[in-house]
């Protein structure tokens, strides 16, 4: 599964869709230099490479081991901006704990390093069944607790392997990122490819975990 997750954005014709993803990404970066443009950029940045994110779950979850496409512009609504608010309610309930603690600015208290340390694990301990459950079912509510919590411990200890995956991948992802981000124009692209490829990635292994959980028959989703 592991070896799936980290070959599929680059088989067939993954590489080309990173790649041309990347150069779009780049461009809308550009952009934001506009303060003007600020606002709206990044909820169109967010919401676009959020639906493609989700896209994906979709896709492995119901079989397909080839990349989608992109997303089209047809319908600014359903193809952006209710996916940015999907992985804002995904982001938020995962990483919520996270975000209170770092407006804690108290650094006399010993703990604080601990919990925030513990936030984040929880964080991506979390967020892909998350992800996976509100994606399938297509209701905010699985986000909750009472839904997601129960699916983790049903797939453990495997789970465990899926989100430190996930984890590792993003933290290896974003030290690369910072040596390459420092070079103009090459280095700016690379590091676009890096975030693409991980993501992509995530996104095919909660698909696979779906996969793997399910009976072949069933198409309920979660």
């Amino acid at each position: 599964m592991l070896l799936d997750a980290l070959t599929y954005p680059i088989r067939k014709n993954g590489w080309m869709l990173l790649l041309s993803g990347a150069i779009f990404a780049l461009i809308l970066r550009a952009l934001m230099f506009f303060p003007l443009l600020v606002l709206f950029l990044l909820v169109f940045y967010l919401g676009y490479f959020g639906a493609y994110y989700l896209n994906i779950i979709t896709s492995t979850a119901s079989g397909n081991d080839v990349m989608p496409n992109w997303p089209g512009f047809s319908n600014v609504l359903d193809e952006i901006l209710w996916p940015f608010v999907r992985i804002l309610v995904i982001v938020g309930f995962s990483f919520g704990p996270w975000f209170v603690l770092l407006l804690v600015r108290n650094n006399q208290l010993v703990w604080l390093p601990y919990a925030r340390m513990a936030a984040v694990a929880w964080g991506w301990l979390y967020l892909p069944m998350a992800a996976l459950t509100v994606q399938l079912s297509g209701r905010y509510r699985s986000v909750l607790p009472h839904v997601v919590v129960p699916a983790v411990v049903q797939l453990m200890p495997g789970y465990l392997v899926v989100a430190g995956a996930c984890a590792v991948v993003y933290f290896a992802a974003h030290w690369l990122r910072g040596y390459f981000h420092t070079l103009a124009y090459v280095g700016w692209l690379v590091s676009l490819l890096l975030s693409l490829y991980t993501f992509v990635f995530q996104a095919r292994l909660i698909g696979l975990l779906y996969r793997r959980a399910r009976p072949a028959d069933e198409t309920t989703a979660p």
